[in-house]
C-alpha cells in the first residue's frame, strides 16, 4: 500500500513538472510560428514598397496603385502606403479616389498634416464648406510648424473668399500676414479680398506689392490694368496694358485694350512725326535684387549638368555674387569684380564684355567661354531672361542661379548655359513639381523621381550644346527663387537614390 501511495506521489510530481514544460514548449512553438509569419509579411510589404516606388518613378501609376493596395490589404494600419496612394491619385487628378483614401487615412492617423491634406483635397473638389469644417475643427489652432500654419490660413482664406465670407477671410488674412511667410502670395490674397469688396485701387496696390516681392510675376500687369479700369483710371490702365504687352502676356487682349483706349483717347495714339525716342536706360545703373543663398550642407559631389537657360542672345546683362573670371581653353582671359553689372554683346564676329568704364574683346563669337567663380556657394544674376517659352505663362524677368555660366558662341548669337551640379539643380526643380507643404515622404519620393528623370534624360538637347532646357519641356528650372527649405531637405536626404 505504501508503494502504491509512493508511486502516486511520484507520478503527480512528474506530471506537475512535465505539463508546464510541454505547455511552455507549445507556446514557444506557437510564438515562433507567429513571429515567422510576421517577418514573412514584413518582407513582403518591404518588397511591395520597392516595386511600387519603381513603378511610380517609371510613370506606371496603375501598377503602383495595385502594389499599394496589396500593402493595405496585408497591413490596414500602414499609413505610409495610404499617403503614397493618395499622392498617386492626385498626380492623375483622380480627386474622388484621393478623397476616399485621405478620409480613411485621417481616421487612422488623426494627424494635423493628414487633415490639412484632406482639406486641400476638398478645396480642389470645390467643396469649400467641407474644407473649412476640417480646417476649423480638426486641425490644431496652435500648430508648431510655421509652414503648416501658413497652409491652414491660406486655404481658410481661399475658401471664405469663394463662399463670400469676406469678414472671416479678412480675419484669417491678418493672421497669415503676421507669419511673414511668402509675402508675395499674401499680397495676392489681399488683392482678391479687396477686389471682392470693390476696393479696386487697393487691389491694384496689392498686385503691385506682390510683383515687387517677386518680379518674375510679370503676368500681374494684366491684373493691375484691370483694377485701374474698375477704379475708373483708364489712362493709367492703358499704361499697364502696354506693360502687359511688352512682356508678351495676353497679346490679343492687350492689343484690343490698347486700340480701344487709343480710339477713346486720341492723344494716346503715337504720332510718327512727333513721337519722342524712348528714354535710353543705362544698363550699368540697374540694381540686382540678390537673394541670400542657403549653403547646401552635407552635399555630395556629383556630376555637372549643362542647363540651357536662353538661346539666340545678342547681348546679356549679368552680375556675379563673388569675384569671377572668363575662361577660354583653360586660360583666364578676363578677371571681374563681384556685384557689378557686366554686359556681353556680339559685334562683327566677336564677343565683347563691357562695363561703364571699358569694353574688351574676349574673342571670336563662334567659341565657347566659361564664366567662373572659384568661391564656394557663389551664384550669378541675369537680367531680363526669358522663361516658359512656347507656353501660355511665358515671359521675362530677372533670375539668380547657383553654379556658373557658359557662353556658347554661335556666330551672330550665343546660348546662355548654366553649369551646375545635380543636387543644386534639383533643389530648384523639385519645389516646381510638388507642394512644399506635402508630407515629408512624398517630398522625398518626388526628389528621387526628379533625380531619376534628370539622369535618364541627360543629353536630350545635346544637339543644342546642353543637357536639358529650363522650361517644362524638360523640367521647370527657375533658379534660387524657387527653392524651399522642406524640398531642399528632401533632395539632400535622398542623395544617390534614383531608379536609373
Amino acid at each position: 500500500m505504501k508503494k502504491v501511495f509512493r508511486l502516486i506521489i511520484i507520478s503527480a510530481l512528474l506530471l506537475g513538472i512535465l505539463i508546464p514544460v510541454v505547455d511552455h514548449f507549445y507556446q514557444e512553438e506557437e510564438k515562433a510560428a507567429v513571429t515567422m509569419a510576421q517577418e514573412s509579411r514584413d518582407r513582403t510589404i518591404n518588397e511591395l514598397f520597392k516595386l511600387a516606388e519603381e513603378a511610380y518613378y517609371e510613370g506606371n501609376y496603375s501598377t503602383a496603385e495595385n502594389y499599394y493596395q496589396e500593402i493595405i490589404e496585408l497591413s490596414p494600419f500602414n499609413l505610409e502606403s495610404r499617403r503614397n496612394l493618395a499622392v498617386i491619385y492626385n498626380d492623375q487628378n483622380k480627386l474622388q479616389a484621393e478623397n476616399k483614401t485621405r478620409m480613411q487615412l485621417t481616421i487612422l492617423s488623426n494627424q494635423n498634416q493628414d487633415y490639412l491634406d484632406l482639406a486641400v483635397n476638398f478645396y480642389e473638389l470645390n467643396n469649400q464648406l467641407a474644407s473649412n469644417y476640417i480646417l476649423e475643427n480638426k486641425v490644431d489652432e496652435q500648430l508648431e510648424q510655421e509652414s503648416l500654419r501658413y497652409q491652414k490660413y491660406y486655404y481658410l482664406i481661399k475658401n471664405d473668399l469663394d463662399l463670400d465670407n469676406l469678414d472671416k477671410a479678412e480675419e484669417y488674412l491678418m493672421k497669415i500676414t503676421n507669419l511673414k511667410v511668402n509675402q508675395s502670395e499674401v499680397y495676392l490674397l489681399s488683392a482678391e479680398l479687396n477686389r471682392k469688396k470693390d476696393n479696386f485701387k487697393q487691389a491694384f496696390n496689392n498686385y503691385q506689392s506682390a510683383y515687387e516681392e517677386n518680379r518674375g510675376q510679370t503676368y500681374l500687369f494684366k491684373n493691375m490694368a484691370e483694377m485701374l479700369e474698375l477704379a475708373g483710371e483708364e489712362i493709367e490702365a492703358y499704361n499697364y496694358w502696354q506693360r502687359t504687352l511688352s512682356y508678351g502676356w495676353f497679346r490679343d487682349l492687350a492689343y484690343q485694350k490698347i486700340n480701344q483706349y487709343q480710339d477713346k483717347y486720341p492723344q494716346l495714339k503715337p504720332d510718327a512725326e512727333d513721337q519722342e525716342e524712348p528714354e535710353e536706360i543705362n544698363p550699368f545703373t540697374l540694381e540686382a535684387s540678390w537673394r541670400e543663398v542657403e549653403e547646401l550642407k552635407n552635399q555630395e559631389e556629383n556630376q555637372l549638368l549643362r542647363i540651357g537657360l536662353q538661346e539666340n542672345n545678342e547681348h546679356l546683362l549679368f552680375q556675379y555674387s563673388d569675384p569671377f573670371s572668363v575662361v577660354y581653353d583653360g586660360k583666364i582671359i578676363y578677371r571681374a569684380e563681384p556685384r557689378k553689372n557686366y554686359l556681353l554683346e556680339i559685334e562683327a564676329g566677336s564677343i565683347f564684355i563691357r562695363t561703364e568704364e571699358e569694353r574688351l574683346r574676349l574673342g571670336s563669337s563662334d567659341l565657347e567661354y566659361q564664366i567662373y567663380s572659384s568661391q564656394q556657394n557663389s551664384s550669378f544674376y541675369v537680367y531680363n531672361i526669358n522663361y516658359g517659352q512656347g507656353y501660355f505663362w511665358q515671359g521675362s524677368g530677372n533670375r539668380q542661379y547657383r553654379g556658373n555660366m557658359i557662353i556658347k558662341g554661335e556666330g551672330e548669337e550665343f546660348t546662355l548655359i548654366n553649369q551646375v551640379e545635380l543636387t543644386p539643380y534639383l533643389v530648384s526643380v523639385v519645389p516646381s513639381e510638388i507642394y512644399a507643404s506635402w508630407p515629408e515622404e512624398a517630398l522625398k519620393a518626388q526628389a528621387v523621381a526628379a533625380r531619376s528623370y534628370t539622369l535618364s534624360n541627360l543629353g536630350r538637347h545635346s544637339s543644342d550644346g546642353y543637357d536639358l532646357c529650363s522650361s517644362v519641356h524638360c523640367a521647370a528650372y527657375n533658379g534660387i527663387m524657387s527653392e524651399n527649405e522642406r524640398t531642399t531637405e528632401a533632395v539632400l536626404s535622398t542623395q544617390g537614390e534614383s531608379a536609373v
